[in-house]
């Protein structure tokens, strides 16, 4: 049981750390280029959800 839960919490910090590099790439693309954030604001928002989500389950 113990394993398992830490088992979780790998895949947890995991998909954390995936999902912060999403953030970070968007955020990169919109800095570089000249496409408007909004073109990108709805794929932010679900890496912001995410994020939440995952840190609410780590803690």
């Amino acid at each position: 049981m113990r394993g398992n839960r830490q088992s979780d919490a790998t895949k947890l910090r995991r998909e954390l750390a995936e999902t912060e590099r999403g953030l970070a790439r968007c955020l990169n693309y919109i800095l570089s280029s000249n496409t408007p954030p909004a073109s990108v604001r709805s794929k932010l928002q679900d890496l912001e959800a995410d994020k939440s989500r995952l840190e609410t389950e780590l803690a």
